[in-house]
């Protein structure tokens, strides 16, 4: 089972916080930097980071967090939308090890989606597989993965860049 969770601290030591993640099994989906200034000061500079977590690693990663004097919050998402979130994991981690262009159906194809979605009572494998449409658009958005339109089919690949 995975938690969606928002870390929120300085950019000191990030990629370290990411790589973290990474090593726990997560991942972070979506990193948003800003400044903070008053008037013409610069005061510090700040990172959102979306991030999908093992639920037994919360508290290291709550640990890890406080020891980069970030914090984390554990956001309220509606079911449907978590779905999505916790399938950018296995779209991801799909891609990743493809390491080629794939069409949207192999995709469907490919990836066993699991039974533990806590907000799917009934496992609807149908139900799964049509939302993957908006989990590869949010992830195109998101610049994970990259998006090819051929004549007959839409191809999608990791973004190495990301």
């Amino acid at each position: 089972m995975y938690h969606v969770i928002i870390y929120t601290g300085g950019m000191y030591k990030f990629d370290e916080f990411m790589e973290f993640i990474e090593d726990l099994g997560g991942i972070v989906l979506k990193r948003d930097k800003f400044q903070i200034s008053r008037g013409d000061y610069f005061l510090s500079e700040e990172v959102h980071a979306l991030t999908v977590i093992p639920e037994k690693e919360q508290q290291n990663v709550i640990l890890m967090a406080k020891k980069l004097r970030g914090n984390i919050h554990i956001p309220e998402i509606d079911p449907e939308d978590e779905m999505k979130v916790l399938s950018c994991l296995l779209v991801h981690d799909y891609l990743s090890k493809a390491m080629c262009w794939i069409n949207d159906d192999e995709i469907k194809n490919q990836i066993k989606w699991p039974f533990y979605f806590p907000m799917m009572v009934d496992n609807n494998q149908n139900h799964l597989s049509d939302i993957l449409e908006d989990v590869l658009e949010g992830m195109v958005m998101m610049e994970m993965v990259v998006k090819q339109i051929t004549d007959n089919e839409t191809l999608y690949r990791i973004n190495y860049d990301y």
